[in-house]
């Protein structure tokens, strides 16, 4: 990894625009972004966790870029209910965390195609860019082509 980071140290300034859209990609940038909790391993205290962050995000101003293609993905229709109880399913939804599906998706790569203008952008121009999952399941090639 070390060796991939040192050969794109010096394109880390660099940003390329997006067609048909009116911003550029820079080199790093997040263009997914992913709540997940598995079926077999559901974890009530991560997505709270997750709906507490996005509430002290939009308390703060801070929104997802639009670029960032966003999914929440609990692991059972439960979390639905105390997500809603505390208020946070709000700001998850804010923030563009709407329920997507329940069980496994990003982490195993069906979270569907990048939007085709950045997949573009990534592959003519051999961006880096970042995919960020809340499970260990991310590695190369398995959320995504373009990563």
């Amino acid at each position: 990894m070390e060796q991939i980071l040192d050969e794109h140290a010096s394109t880390k300034d660099r940003s390329v625009p997006v067609a048909a859209q009116d911003h550029s990609l820079r080199e790093g940038d997040l263009v997914i972004a992913a709540i997940t909790s598995c079926t077999n391993s559901s974890n009530p205290d991560a997505l709270m966790a997750a709906g507490l962050l996005a509430q002290n995000a939009r308390r703060k101003g801070l929104q997802t870029m639009r670029w960032v293609k966003t999914s929440l993905a609990p692991g059972s229709k439960v979390v639905v209910d105390y997500l809603e109880a505390a208020g946070q399913q709000t700001h998850l939804d804010a923030l563009g965390f709407t329920i997507t599906e329940f069980g496994c998706t990003t982490c195993i790569g069906n979270f569907g195609p990048l939007n085709p203008e950045i997949a573009a952008a990534v592959d003519d121009n051999k961006m880096m860019v970042v995919a960020v999952l809340s499970k260990n399941r991310g590695f190369e090639g398995r959320i995504s082509p373009h990563f």
